[in-house]
């Protein structure tokens, strides 16, 4: 995967499920189970050239991972008002 995650500026809003490890893993899950409809939808997009896609509320970066996997071509950036996120995104994005 491509590109970067970074902080919203300003006050970092709050999840409803919080941040920490069980969040994530609820956010994991949640891609498992959406993965393949929004990995659809967004194949139906038209046709063209994708230089930068961003990914606002990229919260652990599963569906910014998902985005760099459907538009190859693109600079993926996820950015989110959560900074553990943005750190689990990251180390998940370097993995790669």
């Amino acid at each position: 995967m491509t590109g970067s995650s970074g902080t919203a500026p300003g006050p970092a809003a709050s999840y409803a499920f919080g941040d920490t490890a069980v969040a994530s893993r609820r956010l994991e899950v949640l891609a498992r189970v959406f993965g393949p409809t929004s990995r659809a939808l967004l194949r139906d997009v038209p046709p063209g050239p994708r230089r930068v896609a961003l990914d606002l509320g990229c919260g652990s970066g599963h569906t910014t991972a998902m985005v760099a996997s459907v538009f190859p071509e693109a600079e993926v950036v996820g950015i989110d008002s959560s900074a553990a996120f943005v750190v689990e995104a990251t180390a998940a994005t370097a993995a790669r």
